[in-house]
């Protein structure tokens, strides 16, 4: 199921059983936040390995349910930390 379908139907368990909104900070942080957390774990887990290349932009978003521009901006968070390099070609890096 798609990253976004997830949140929404999470939010829509917690507001039948009463929970509010349930939000907390991680919930309101941009998509583009959360997707990169997601591919940070992937890549710290050994999910994806070091050095590998990872499936072009369109392929991420349709898997997360989110647009290219998602997961570009996903990307260049990685990049900033050091776990992606490349640029049309997009591969992990080691952890440091």
């Amino acid at each position: 199921m798609p990253f976004v379908r997830q949140a929404v139907k999470l939010m829509i368990m917690q507001r039948e059983r009463g929970a509010g909104l349930g939000l907390h900070p991680e919930a309101r942080a941009p998509l583009a936040v959360l997707v990169s957390r997601q591919l940070r774990q992937a890549i710290v887990s050994g999910r994806v390995g070091s050095g590998a290349e990872l499936p072009s932009e369109k392929e991420l978003g349709e898997e997360l349910g989110v647009g290219r521009s998602t997961v570009r901006e996903a990307l260049r968070i990685l990049q900033a930390q050091g776990l992606v390099t490349g640029g049309d070609r997009v591969s992990t890096r080691r952890p440091r």
